[in-house]
């Protein structure tokens, strides 16, 4: 039954190698899948039609975890995703994260799924890295996370970890939520914010070392904050900020409690677009894309600020 199926990560010590999961997240869906290539042989023979000589290609893990967001047991992730992070207080816990390096840092992504005899059947993915995350909202559902995975191996002969969840899960709800530009606050209808990390993958070589595997992804650009907002068409204020190329502070908060939140800074451009009517039975909507920017730091254009009763991120 897939209600049975877990997913448990760990930090990893050295790049592919495997570390047995300590931290189990519930999720909705996920993707992971193993992907083996095929060399096929070229060579003719006379007489022959048919070529049955191939060979072992490189290997690689890809795919997405969806999951609901929430402010216990995702500070691990959010490491991943932005690379620093420092943690201060105690019970509550503070984290910041902001953009750090990525290299080092890989996950142990240890995926259970459940045989139709209910015997559950672990693939660990190795070498694990977030390549891209999104964090969306919408009114009258959770709030989610989503992340997109490349591993460089997959090992199904590591056997199945505990899943040890938080104590306490309180899941962000849209009513959780709010959302402010240039200091005043603003009525979304929905929210995506996506990170990008222009982590260059697939790095095979000729070698007789687990030739198979890719090296660790290494950062080959800028990364990539995007996002957008839907709002009703209330003013000129939002869109001369397009039109005008205005910069503007935006935060992104989910409140649900002392030791459960979730703030999320940045400095961002908008990049429009222009409100148009399409129905005569609708108020007219009004799309704000935006994209994180800053002359002075990384973390002036953005920052996550996780609160949680968790002592390590």
């Amino acid at each position: 039954m897939p209600i049975a199926g877990q997913i448990v990560v760990a930090d990893e010590v050295t790049y592919g190698v495997y570390v047995a999961g300590t931290r189990a997240i519930e999720f909705t869906d996920e993707s992971l899948t193993f992907d083996r290539e095929i060399i096929d042989s070229q060579g003719i023979r006379a007489g022959r039609r048919i070529q049955s000589r191939y060979a072992q290609g490189v290997q690689r893990v890809t795919g997405d975890i969806t999951m609901e967001l929430a402010p216990q047991g995702t500070g691990i992730l959010f490491k991943h995703i932005f690379g620093g992070v420092a943690t201060t207080g105690a019970g509550p816990y503070t984290h910041t994260f902001t953009p750090g390096t990525l290299t080092g840092k890989s996950m142990s992504v240890q995926v259970g799924r459940p045989f139709v005899s209910g015997t559950v059947q672990p693939f660990s993915i190795l070498g694990a890295k977030i390549t891209e995350a999104e964090i969306a909202a919408n009114v009258n559902e959770y709030a989610t996370l989503t992340m997109g995975i490349y591993g460089n191996h997959e090992d199904t002969g590591q056997a199945l970890a505990v899943a040890a969840y938080p104590a306490t899960l309180t899941p962000f709800v849209f009513t959780h939520g709010s959302l402010s530009v240039a200091g005043t606050g603003v009525d979304v209808r929905n929210f995506s914010l996506t990170i990008d990390n222009a982590l260059l993958v697939d790095r095979h070589f000729i070698r007789t070392t687990t030739p198979e595997r890719s090296k660790e992804p290494l950062e080959g650009g800028y990364r990539q904050v995007t996002g957008s907002f839907e709002a009703d068409f209330e003013s000129l204020t939002a869109y001369n900020r397009y039109v005008q190329g205005t910069q503007a502070a935006l935060v992104l908060t989910f409140n649900a409690g002392a030791a459960a939140q979730l703030t999320i800074t940045m400095n961002v451009r908008f990049d429009g677009e222009t409100p148009t009517i399409s129905s005569p039975d609708d108020l007219v909507a009004q799309t704000m894309n935006f994209k994180a920017v800053s002359s002075t730091s990384d973390a002036a254009a953005i920052t996550a600020v996780l609160i949680n009763s968790d002592s390590a991120p």
